[in-house]
């Protein structure tokens, strides 16, 4: 009921606004140790949500309202903290799972991982990266 009055900078309307959530997860320690919501309205990102801290940025301005209809709503935000760290762990339990059991080939030379890219921070990319596809694939299947 929110999404139909919001003005966002995009001047092209074809009817009713879109809204699209990523989730990115962080893992450590066999544990979700953070988790973020990007939400978009009509293929633009207009709101971030910290859902460890409940930190909400607005990234346009048109949504303001959204932020702060949302903002004070603390059982909302503690039901977006709740499905997140719970589908973060999820997923990711999911997705290593499969990862440990792929068989790397062994290279004839070594690999040399770029110095200032950790081996963390390249698993926290591509499951965030792997939650994307599965959310999009989630919201293609809820569509048809």
């Amino acid at each position: 009921m929110v999404l139909p009055v919001i003005k966002l900078d995009k001047n092209e309307t074809r009817g009713p606004p879109t809204l699209q959530v990523k989730l990115c997860c962080q893992r450590e320690a066999e544990q979700c140790s953070g988790a973020s919501l990007h939400f978009s309205l009509d293929g633009q990102t207009a709101l971030l949500l910290d859902t460890m801290s409940i930190t909400w940025t607005v990234i346009d301005p048109g949504a303001t309202g959204i932020k702060e209809e949302w903002e004070n709503n603390q059982e909302l935000a503690e039901y977006f903290r709740t499905i997140s760290t719970g589908d973060c762990s999820y997923w990711l339990r999911e997705f290593l799972k499969h990862w440990e059991k792929m068989l790397v080939p062994e290279p004839t030379e070594p690999l040399n991982m770029a110095p200032h890219i950790s081996q963390s921070a390249s698993i926290r990319l591509v499951s965030c990266i792997i939650l994307l596809i599965i959310t999009q694939l989630v919201l293609i299947a809820s569509s048809s």
